[in-house]
């Protein structure tokens, strides 16, 4: 399809959808082409999450992470800074480091280039220093909000927590820097990214799909749409009253204990938070019907800043089954959505949320030099 064809199709849905909750049409979820319009101008442009500040406690804590196909290396320098540099060789395009650990150095296993945890380049054997003096590792932008650490490929990208300030009046309570990451686990769905997201973002299906998982605790009619943002939506459900501690109700304010916060930060962050747990995807996308994601599962601890294992083990537990349910179902959905007869029907209101992201889609995509049909622009390096 033609990028003339989808500016039609954006524009369509954009006129309809202002006098309706409507999903967005099926076939932008099969699109090739689509796909690699929404890399170049949300993932390649925009905030992605890469994880928590209880990551990068230390000089020198790195962690190697992807944005689509472009490598990162993230790691907190000597200034006490979290930073974000390419993760590619200067000198001939060999990955500089895997995983995650502590170093103050890095070095090619290509040809031994050395690299500090700012990105100069220290050493090439047998090259004068003089010749190699300005070369440096591509660095990115970084921006930490609530503990949660951003970043953007996009030098130009405008700062992300203005943008969230909202949001952050309503969940600032529970103090989500101070949670500990108790499990960084990287899963593989067979669906588009978008699918995910969209599941995430609404509980309308809670008890068809969790009836035995998280309905009982969470009940889909308690479900609350709050206003949303230009870079976020909010949504709330209330907690079963035998899940909420007297300690918990003491420390927050309001009714803030009994709530669970279900919110998409704009463009592929899942999230939820309550006075205990967190829990959040960074969703990329692997091919028009493929997704690779990033869940971590934080803890609040204690006065001592301990959790026990119990709490976690039931907690790692309890999300390992209630995301099977989900991957069996977005699954089902990507495989519905490739027939093109799907995707049609109004949303509930309680789907509203879903109609507040693809209204930031394509409001975004329309903006765009590709959909207006004055070139592809500069990909980030």
């Amino acid at each position: 399809m033609s990028m003339r064809n989808f500016t039609s199709m954006l524009e369509s849905w954009a006129t309809n959808a202002k006098k309706k909750l409507i999903p967005l049409p099926g076939s932008l979820y099969t699109s090739p082409e689509f796909l690699a319009l929404e890399i170049e101008q949300l993932f390649y442009r925009k905030w992605v999450n890469v994880g928590h500040v209880s990551e990068w406690l230390k000089y020198g804590d790195y962690r190697t992470i992807d944005i689509v196909d472009k490598p990162l290396l993230v790691v907190r320098d000597q200034s006490d800074k979290i930073k974000a540099f390419s993760n590619v060789c200067r000198h001939r395009g060999a990955i500089l480091a895997s995983g995650n650990g502590n170093a103050r150095a890095f070095t090619c296993p290509y040809h031994a280039w050395t690299y500090d945890v700012s990105g100069n380049l220290l050493a090439a054997p047998f090259i004068e220093k003089d010749r190699i003096s300005d070369i440096c590792l591509p660095e990115y932008k970084v921006e930490t909000w609530q503990g949660l650490v951003f970043v953007s490929l996009d030098d130009h990208a405008e700062p992300l927590s203005p943008t969230l300030a909202r949001l952050e009046e309503r969940i600032a309570a529970y103090n989500l820097a101070s949670y500990v990451v108790i499990q960084r686990k990287e899963i593989e769905f067979a669906c588009n990214w978008k699918i995910l997201v969209e599941n995430f973002c609404e509980s309308y299906h809670l008890f068809a799909v969790h009836k035995n998982t998280l309905e009982p605790y969470s009940p889909t009619k308690t479900t609350q749409v709050l206003e949303g943002g230009d870079a976020f939506n909010h949504h709330t459900m209330l907690r079963s009253s035998n899940k909420v501690t007297e300690e918990e109700l003491n420390r927050l304010p309001g009714k803030l204990a009994e709530l669970g916060n279900l919110i998409c930060i704009y463009p592929c962050l899942a999230f939820s938070i309550n006075s205990t747990t967190a829990l959040w995807l960074s969703i990329q996308p692997a091919g028009p019907d493929k997704l690779r994601a990033t869940m971590q599962i934080a803890l609040l601890p204690d006065a001592g800043n301990n959790v026990t294992e119990e709490f976690a083990t039931s907690v790692r537990e309890s999300t390992a089954e209630f995301m099977a349910e989900d991957k069996n179902i977005v699954e089902l959905v990507q495989r519905g959505l490739a027939a093109n007869v799907g995707n049609c029907g109004v949303m509930h209101e309680w789907e509203k949320t879903n109609w507040e992201f693809g209204q930031f889609l394509v409001r975004t995509l329309l903006s765009s030099n590709v959909s207006k049909g004055r070139g592809r622009g500069k990909v980030p390096e």
